[in-house]
């Protein structure tokens, strides 16, 4: 669903919102979460915001930092897991060629 869909692009998207998405509860929701690895919904969605990212700024070079982090949903949590700036991570990107 999340792949299809992309529904972390949008910054409001909450608990809520998922378990009604994919018709589950937050008990089951949660330990479905914990058995592949995350603490919880945040650490969940921010995953899928990073590889997103990601994905689209392999892609789409022609977009700037600003525009990926709008369409990702996100901005510190990148910032944490990749121990650099959306921006800094771009610069790579480009000298990678």
């Amino acid at each position: 669903f999340m792949k299809g869909h992309t529904p972390f692009t949008n910054p409001q998207y909450s608990l809520q919102n998922v378990l009604t998405d994919i018709g589950t509860n937050e008990h089951r929701f949660n330990k479905v979460l914990r058995y592949n690895g995350f603490s919880g919904f945040r650490d969940y969605i921010n995953f899928n915001r990073l590889q997103y990212f990601k994905e689209q700024a392999a892609l789409r070079k022609e977009l700037t930092v600003k525009e990926l982090m709008f369409m990702s949903g996100f901005y510190r949590y990148f910032a944490s897991i990749e121990k650099m700036s959306p921006s800094e991570y771009m610069e790579r990107l480009q000298q990678e060629g």
